[in-house]
């Protein structure tokens, strides 16, 4: 059977939307099309380059590996060795001294005879950890505390020195050029709020 002569017509002179004509016709890429494309990709660029730095900003003070063991160790003395999973942030007295003097732990939940085996690092790690705080009136800032076994009280470190008492500060301190990482934590000790402060390197 023949086609009518009028569809031969129409396919011959390529009428828009028929077989013929959509086989062989393009559709070319407008400026608009390519100006909305080259937008939001730069948009997205700018967002990352905005954006990300301040994603990884707890990162940046120090290698990631010291970051993450740094408030691991915070936690574990505020949490745990010092004080008691009952009582979060708050420090036991005679535990936080003989954390502090080297002592024989006793009931204490830490162990060891280095800071470095009491807080579970390596000997790789340079690690430093102090109370300080002000119970002086008036204010006379935040300083390393002592603590007096005799008295049972907290005082603030004077001359360099707490004497014969208990100087809360443990380790050694960092060497001028050492790029530190440093966790804050802030308990309560004999009733008075102080920091507790481990800084690693």
């Amino acid at each position: 059977m023949e086609a009518p002569a009028g569809r031969d017509a129409r396919n011959q002179e390529g009428v828009p939307g028929d077989t013929a004509s959509s086989a062989t016709g393009k559709r070319a890429q407008t400026t608009l099309d390519f100006a909305v494309g080259i937008s939001i990709f730069l948009l997205l660029v700018g967002f990352v380059f905005v954006f990300a730095p301040g994603f990884l900003d707890p990162f940046t003070t120090g290698p990631v590996e010291e970051t993450v063991a740094v408030n691991r160790v915070a936690d574990e003395l505020t949490l745990d060795l010092l004080g008691g999973p009952a009582e979060g942030y708050v420090l036991e007295d005679d535990c936080t001294a003989a954390f502090f003097d080297d002592r024989s732990p006793g009931h204490c939940r830490f162990s060891g005879a280095t800071l470095n085996e009491r807080v579970g690092l390596a000997p790789r790690h340079n690690v430093n950890v102090t109370v300080s705080g002000n119970v002086t009136e008036p204010p006379s800032g935040n300083r390393i505390l002592c603590w007096d076994d005799g008295a049972d009280e907290l005082f603030e470190v004077g001359s360099g020195s707490c004497g014969s008492a208990v100087t809360l500060a443990a380790g050694p301190n960092p060497v001028d050029e050492a790029e530190t990482v440093t966790a804050h934590r802030t308990v309560a000790l004999d009733g008075t709020d102080v920091t507790l402060e481990v800084e690693m390197w």
